[in-house]
Parts: structure tokens; sequence; C-alpha cells
């Protein structure tokens, strides 16, 4: 009768620790600070972030979550419009939109609308601030500047 209520203990000691570890291992990393509509009506969730850069290819920049390990593809915009220069394995702070990679042209998971403090986009949805401001100066250009990273 004893190893019958040790063992119904210890079953219970189990479920019990799996599920306090269940509730306390990081979801999502990422803080859910609204949601935004883009121009086709779905909605989409605005977050905050600590990630690190992976990797950095012309202008896509590959963030990692740094709680979960969840990876997003995102751009920052061209050299002349961010303030700082990146490298692979920098930590940074950032706001931005979670969007589909089938949804847009480049394959972005992650649209940054602040990083380290810089507002890249004022608003969603929207162009980028540095979009027609390229080039010349004269806000005529189509936004498409250089890198805004090291390689």
């Amino acid at each position: 009768m004893k190893n019958k209520y040790l063992s119904i203990g210890l079953v219970t000691l189990a479920f019990a620790a799996a599920g306090l570890s269940y509730f306390t291992q990081p979801v999502e990393a990422y803080t859910e600070v609204g949601q935004v509509t883009t121009t086709a009506g779905e909605v989409k969730t605005k977050v905050d972030m600590k990630a690190t850069i992976l990797e950095i290819d012309g202008s896509m920049v590959k963030l990692k979550d740094n709680d979960t390990g969840t990876e997003y593809v995102t751009r920052f915009g061209p050299a002349w419009f961010v303030d700082k220069e990146y490298n692979v394995g920098d930590i940074l702070e950032l706001t931005g939109v979670l969007v589909d990679a089938e949804d847009n042209e480049n394959g972005n998971t992650l649209l940054t609308m602040v990083v380290d403090g810089q507002t890249l986009r004022s608003n969603f949805p929207g162009k980028p601030d540095w979009a027609g401001k390229g080039g010349n100066g004269k806000g005529t250009g189509n936004g498409n500047g250089g890198d805004c990273i090291n390689q």
C-alpha cells in the first residue's frame, strides 16, 4: 500500500513540475505593444523585442530573438538615413510589426519601425521615413540608397 501512495505522489509531483516549467518558459519573448491594420484590412501585431543580429546581406538583416531564438528577417534602410552602423553580433532593442514573408516583396518577417531609439517608419502601413528622400536630398528620389550596415 505504501508503494501505491508513493507512486501516486511521484507521478503527481512529476506532472506538477512539468506544468510549472511549461508556464515559466517564454512562449513569445517579445512584448505586444499594439495592433495595426494593413491596407488590405489584415490585423498585424506590433511588438517590442531584444534581438541579436545573425546575418547581414546588403540591406537584409537577420535577427534572433534573444529569449526564444526565433529568427526574423528585416531591413533598416539606407546608410545615409540610419544614424548608426550595425554589425553581426550587435544586440538591439526594436519595435516592429510581425508580417508574413509571402506578403511582401522583400521576404521580411518583421517590419522594423524603431531600432535602438531611431524611428525608421512613423506609420504602418506606409512608406519608411527615408522613402522619397534619396540621392539628391530634395525628396524626389525613390528612397533606395546604400546599405545601413557593415559587412
